[in-house]
């Protein structure tokens, strides 16, 4: 009997310990999924302010009456926002 109520109580000890260990996985599964949110947020306001910076140097205006045409005018200015976006955050 006494053998049988020790390994009981390890096993209940194990299942504790698992519980504990699956609280814990859980728990920092969502602070990585909150700072992953919280850099995207940030990430997303830095280009807003880069956009809101070219805005006011006025080389938006200055592209979209440049020679360039359609599509390629949309890829030089995200290209540009893209190259500036990278050079702010290094």
């Amino acid at each position: 009997m006494n053998k049988e109520r020790k390994q009981a109580r390890e096993l209940l000890e194990l299942e504790i310990k698992l519980a504990r260990l699956k609280v814990t996985a859980a728990q920092i599964r969502q602070e990585k999924t909150r700072q992953q949110r919280k850099k995207q947020r940030v990430d997303f306001v830095q280009l807003a302010e880069i956009a809101a910076a070219a805005a006011s140097e006025g080389w938006a205006q200055k592209a979209a009456f440049s020679a360039a045409r359609g599509k390629s005018r949309w890829a030089l200015i995200a290209a540009w926002l893209a190259w500036h976006f990278m050079r702010r955050k290094g």
